[in-house]
């Protein structure tokens, strides 16, 4: 079997069977080779040991959990295969720079905190006049957007640790020095702090500005671990709305959308669902009309949604993505192409959620 074959079937598996007991010695006897040989074709391969690896999954689809659930952090732990709590707030730390308490604290928060440091800034600068860049200037500041995404799409496949492997070949020494205050665990606060006095000791004004107000906040989004198009919404903001039609052209989003949800179609279609604990949106969904569900859609958040139709049959899933929205079929898809792994636990949580909330709408006579 060749090394990259290999390498990306053990990735698969990791990915299916994150939170259950993994070992070097699996894989190896997996694939009828020795361990020494193993670890040396996936440290290779990945730049990184086995159970380094599994470790840093581990953390990542816990993190999200921390961030979208009220679970307790103990119990989340000890389901992704972590032996205590001090094991994995070491771990969670080393990745994130922050306690896994914190980091709920702060995600909570942080939209306030956010918001209000923005403001502060904008006085600063007197953004609103100093930022302003003619249509080309725009245009070759997409370039930097599209920068931006590709890092928050690799922190969220792999961690934010492997933005480190591309630091050293970032000519740009602002957006350089951001990551490495990510990387080296300092608080968003801090940063921002750090990066506006860079910012303001170089009076900037138009395209240079523009440049590193959009590094600026994209590095603070991937730090609190924002979906790349809740960057790429946030970013474009900064260009005015009468640069939407551009970006859309740049980026192809309307294009790249539609092709997607031909694709998923096609692969879906005759898909059974998971597994007979996963038939819940099933028996909710196959015959709800039409209406009833672009409004049950409405209330339900698409990374839940996202993991919970993935048990539900092809039909279901099919009826759902004709009921989200343009933009809500385009957030999805953009989490569909993260391929971010879930278990059956997390399938069927986020299935009881949305049946919790086909309940409450159904109570208020607001869906059949």
């Amino acid at each position: 079997m060749e090394s990259e074959v290999m390498v990306n079937d053990c990735i698969d598996y990791i990915e299916e069977n994150v939170a259950e007991k993994l070992s070097l010695e699996l894989f190896a006897s997996n694939f009828y080779i020795s361990k020494y040989h193993f670890h040396r074709i996936f440290l290779a391969s990945m730049g990184d040991s086995i159970m380094s690896y599994i470790r840093r999954r581990r953390v990542i689809r816990a993190s999200h959990e921390i961030m979208y659930s009220d679970k307790d952090i103990t119990y989340i732990a000890l389901n992704f295969g972590f032996n205590s709590l001090d094991v994995f707030s070491r771990a969670f730390k080393k990745l994130y720079g922050i306690p896994p308490n914190e980091y709920r604290k702060i995600k909570k928060c942080s939209k306030g905190n956010h918001t209000q440091k923005g403001e502060d800034y904008m006085n600063k600068l007197n953004i609103n006049e100093r930022i302003k860049c003619n249509s080309n200037e725009k245009r070759e500041c997409l370039n930097t957007l599209g920068m931006i995404l590709e890092a928050s799409k690799k922190a969220h496949k792999k961690g934010l640790l492997a933005l480190e492997e591309d630091t050293n070949a970032i000519s740009n020494k602002f957006f350089k020095k951001g990551l490495e205050l990510v990387l080296y665990g300092m608080e968003p606060l801090v940063i921002r702090e750090v990066l506006e006095n860079y910012i303001i000791v170089g009076d900037y004004t138009g395209k240079e500005l523009l440049e590193r107000v959009l590094m600026l906040e994209g590095i603070l989004s991937i730090q609190q671990g924002d979906y790349p198009w809740v960057i790429r919404e946030k970013l474009c903001s900064y260009f005015g709305e009468g640069f939407l039609e551009e970006i859309n052209s740049h980026f192809k989003l309307a294009e790249n959308m539609k092709k997607k949800m031909e694709e998923y179609i096609d692969s879906v279609k005759d898909k059974q669902p998971y597994s007979t604990k996963t038939t819940i949106l099933d028996k909710e969904l196959k015959k709800m009309p039409d209406r009833s569900i672009q409004r049950l859609l409405r209330e339900i958040d698409i990374l839940v949604l996202s993991i919970g139709m993935r048990g539900a049959s092809g039909e279901v899933q099919i009826k759902i993505i004709k009921g989200l929205s343009r933009m809500s079929k385009s957030n999805l898809f953009e989490l569909i192409d993260l391929k971010e792994r879930v278990n059956l636990a997390q399938i069927v949580d986020a299935q009881n959620m949305i049946s919790s909330i086909i309940k409450e709408l159904r109570g208020r006579g607001e869906i059949i």
